[in-house]
């Protein structure tokens, strides 16, 4: 029997107990991000080219009525009613030939007029007969059927009146939204200046890719996947360092590098080792931490702070643990700070392809695959048994996350889960 384990919007399934003592839900800990960001107030005009992904300043108007002027819908025959006596059929003269973009002003006083589709509608006329329908013999129209009046006519400000919202302030453009502005003759838009965003990541034991590892070292997979993902949430990395797993210099780090930007970005140092000094640090440069570990897997470490008006989401160090917090937590900090109109997380309901061991206490976030559909028409999910936070693999080839719920001992297959599609610029 297929089981609804939860579906309530963006909840995680945490928020009513919190089964982690010491642990703030993954709901609680987004609401106290969002409370802390300030959206961005400067403006920028960008021409059209440049416009996809960025959010509006202001809204889109029409600058004239839309469609501009009485046009045809088809190509055929422009006639006038009046013309046509009696039961038909009727015989007319074709008059003369307007195709679109021929502006002459053109009165039909009796007979047809050959036009295409878009063309300006000649005065007189009142409805276009498609080509199809009439049958034509030298220089005139044979007609079997009365058409209706204003059959096959585009009126102008049909669609929309002139002054009239095209596009709402807060909304994030795409190729519809672009297109939607060229069609109504703005060359430039204006928009919110993206997000800069300054990252430090931390670690000794990191090197950069390219380079030959020493003993006891790793690649540096944090870096690039971060830098990719702020590009995809519509955000500019202006500031970019990696400091040594020591509390002083982390502190004067981070003060610096939060002048520099909206948003301070930090991999590792969150959690409770020796050797992890974000936090400290943190409150070392005078910030204020708001969510100190989050009742999520992974990610349980991660931190939410401000510094002199610059919000900071300290990642774990694990990739896949910083990759889901950035996707659960971080982007929703970006789109707010974009000035983007607030809209829930994109989740929806999938099937379990399988049974899936949990441990409760914390929500958890596995990578999962869409597999096919049921005999419903659901789509299924495949992920795997565990969830490991330093292998990236399981997020190749996924396509999001399923949100298996904090109380729950076992997913069986043929539940119903939440998944929330992994974001894309499209979506933020």
């Amino acid at each position: 029997m297929t089981v609804l384990i939860r579906h309530e919007g963006v909840a995680c399934g945490c928020d009513a107990t919190d089964v982690s003592p010491g642990l703030m839900s993954v709901d609680a800990a987004r609401t106290a991000a969002l409370r802390l960001v300030v959206p961005v107030a400067a403006r920028e005009q960008v021409p059209l080219a440049q416009a996809l992904g960025r959010v509006l300043a202001q809204p889109l108007r029409s600058q004239t009525p839309m469609p501009p002027f009485d046009a045809s819908a088809v190509d055929g025959y422009a006639v006038r009613l009046d013309d046509l006596i009696g039961p038909g059929p009727w015989t007319l003269a074709v008059q003369d030939r307007i195709a679109a973009g021929d502006g002459r002003s053109i009165r039909l006083s009796s007979g047809a007029l050959r036009i295409f589709t878009g063309a300006l509608l000649p005065l007189g006329a009142d409805a276009v007969l498609m080509q199809e329908d009439v049958v034509t013999e030298a220089a005139h129209l044979h007609i079997r059927h009365r058409p209706q009046r204003g059959a096959n006519l585009r009126r102008a400000g049909e669609e929309m009146p002139k002054g009239q919202i095209v596009v709402a302030t807060g909304h994030r453009l795409g190729p519809r939204e672009i297109g939607s502005a060229a069609a109504n003759g703005h060359a430039t838009l204006g928009v919110w200046r993206r997000p800069r965003i300054a990252l430090l990541t931390t670690g000794d034991e990191v090197a950069q890719p390219g380079t030959t590892l020493a003993p006891g070292c790793i690649w540096d997979a944090n870096t690039s996947l971060l830098v990719a993902a702020f590009q995809a949430a519509g955000a500019d990395l202006v500031a970019f360092e990696h400091a040594p797993d020591d509390l002083a210099a982390l502190a004067v780090l981070m003060a610096r590098l939060a002048k520099a930007a909206d948003m301070l970005v930090t991999t590792g140092g969150v959690s409770v080792g020796e050797e992890d000094h974000c936090k400290a640090a943190f409150r070392a440069a005078q910030g204020e931490i708001v969510v100190a570990g989050v009742a999520m897997k992974p990610g349980k470490p991660v931190t939410i702070g401000r510094l002199n008006g610059t919000v900071w989401i300290g990642l774990p160090g694990n990739p896949l643990s910083a990759y889901v917090t950035w996707q659960v937590l971080g982007w929703p900090m970006v789109k707010a700070l974009s000035g983007a109109t607030a809209s829930p997380a994109p989740t929806q309901l999938v099937v379990a392809g399988q049974d899936l061991p949990h441990k409760p206490g914390r929500c958890e976030y596995r990578p999962a695959t869409i597999i096919g559909f049921d005999d419903l028409g659901r789509q299924v999910i495949f992920a795997a048994p565990a969830v490991h936070s330093g292998r990236l693999s399981s997020l190749v080839g996924a396509d999001g996350l399923i949100v298996i719920p904090a109380g729950i001992e076992a997913v069986q297959q043929g539940d119903l889960l939440d998944f929330l599609p992994f974001y894309t610029s499209q979506m933020a």
